[in-house]
């Protein structure tokens, strides 16, 4: 079998890469991040086509704080990607693409003869608008939309034409059926942690202690983990954040 992994970024495409190469199943990671990085996971180099101009584009933009003020800009690199990847593919038996930068990239494998595998991490997208728009609403956030439609219109068309799509969780699963994804298509992986790199150190001190590792904000449920926080049965205990910015104090 032969396998190629694509995606825009990294995610867990990573290490999905190098257990399909530790398998001998690896033929092509196709990535917009330099071959160095993936080398980190132990993927060799040949095994690796690089596409960098998109991951720069989107990281200068974030940069600039152009996101939020270029109506589609991550869709517009996102589809520039896809269709890049697509355009250089080469014949696989199974080919897995990330979705939102999946759809022109699965169907040259589809006309190829491979088999596709669409990477969802979250909820069906038009649930994950949902909960979004209601948490805008509940916390007083206004957006242009939290999800844009142009993302949900591709995302709902790859859906549909993907061979299966896989997902992390029973909450994914129950919204993909929800929205009327026949559920034999869905292939629920839970995603796991190498515990080579994360273990928990020796303790410094007795009680609870809890570590939030992410962004923070709304999408996040940052508001739920103070209140929760707040709301804390134990006596004593401790609680940190930490996001790209650097660490926030608990709340008082």
């Amino acid at each position: 079998m032969r396998v190629v992994v694509s995606v825009q970024g990294r995610f867990h495409a990573f290490d999905l890469a190098a257990e399909l190469h530790g398998q001998g199943v690896l033929q092509r990671l196709m990535s917009s991040q330099p071959a160095f990085r993936a080398a980190m996971w132990g993927i060799p180099r040949d095994r690796v086509r690089t596409l960098l101009r998109y991951e720069v584009v989107q990281r200068v933009a974030a940069r600039a704080g152009l996101v939020d003020r270029i109506p589609h800009l991550i869709q517009l690199t996102n589809e520039a990607f896809d269709r890049a990847i697509a355009r250089r593919l080469e014949p696989a038996e199974v080919v897995v693409a990330w979705s939102g930068m999946a759809l022109h990239t699965h169907r040259r494998a589809r006309a190829q003869g491979a088999r596709t595998v669409l990477e969802r991490g979250s909820a069906h997208i038009e649930i994950q608008r949902d909960i979004l728009e209601e948490e805008c609403r509940r916390f007083g956030v206004r957006v242009r939309t939290p999800v844009d439609p142009w993302a949900i219109e591709k995302e709902l068309q790859e859906y549909e034409e993907a061979d299966a799509i896989s997902i992390p969780s029973s909450f994914v699963r129950r919204s993909f059926v929800a929205q009327g994804v026949p559920e034999r298509k869905l292939i629920q992986i839970p995603y796991g942690v190498d515990l080579r790199a994360f273990r928990p150190g020796p303790r410094s001190n007795p009680g609870f202690r809890a570590i939030y590792a992410g962004a923070l904000s709304l999408r996040k449920g940052i508001p739920d983990l103070l209140e929760a926080y707040g709301a804390r049965p134990w006596n004593s205990g401790s609680w940190s954040a930490v996001s790209r910015g650097g660490a926030v104090p608990a709340p008082p």
